[in-house]
């Protein structure tokens, strides 16, 4: 015999036992406790289907738990990807407070009004000094606006401030970051033989530092006549 539960409009009572016979006939048991007393155990009852909710919920699936544990950390920033270390992605730069070297700032989107209003007072504060892992702790778009992880006031200056592609910065010198690039005939020399060559400040050649080059060019042949 299998049991049942239906509503009857016309009891004080939502819902009634009711059971099934082999034959399919199907009979009305009313309850052998009177109204009155099963009334009280209302209280009890809603307390029932409570504690049965947090048994379910401390029996979950660990896999689950973990899913949930893993969407609710999404607040805290992840470390940027390689990917976005590129050309395209270059939309600002941020000037170290202690060797004055300019450092790429690079952000996924263009960056709005605001956000370039809160890099400047950065920028006017000294807050940043290479070898930050990001900007202040303060600043509000720290997590949107990435600066490159494990620079210091040693490294030259990145590649992406030459080769950017949204953005038209000043050239600098590659080793220090001064302004005031150095031209002679070798350089110009130099231009002739590689695709790429970094701009070089006087200083920089006066302390035996040669022009960084890339890409050869390959030298047409003359043919003799």
């Amino acid at each position: 015999m299998i049991n049942d539960v239906h509503e009857d409009t016309d009891c004080c009572i939502s819902a009634i036992f009711t059971s099934k016979t082999e034959h399919g006939d199907r009979t009305e048991t009313p309850p052998s406790t009177p109204v009155e007393v099963l009334s009280g155990f209302e209280n009890k009852f809603i307390f029932l289907q409570l504690k049965a909710a947090e048994s379910e919920k401390s029996t979950a699936n660990p896999k689950n738990v973990f899913s949930i544990l893993m969407n609710a950390s999404k607040c805290y920033t992840e470390l940027p990807k390689e990917s976005l270390f590129v050309s395209g992605k270059v939309r600002s730069v941020i000037i170290c407070g202690e060797c004055g070297k300019r450092r790429v700032v690079y952000a996924k989107q263009r960056l709005s009004a605001e956000q370039c209003i809160c890099l400047d007072r950065v920028q006017e504060e000294l807050a940043y000094t290479c070898g930050s892992h990001r900007l202040p702790e303060t600043h509000r778009f720290k997590d949107t606006l990435i600066v490159r992880l494990g620079l210091n006031c040693s490294s030259s200056i990145e590649t992406t401030y030459y080769s950017n592609v949204t953005q038209s910065f000043t050239s600098i010198c590659f080793y220090c970051g001064d302004s005031d690039i150095h031209e002679s005939e070798d350089i110009r020399r130099l231009k002739e033989e590689y695709s790429i060559v970094r701009p070089i400040c006087f200083s920089c050649v006066q302390l035996g530092k040669s022009p960084a080059v890339r890409n050869a060019l390959k030298m047409k042949r003359k043919r003799n006549d």
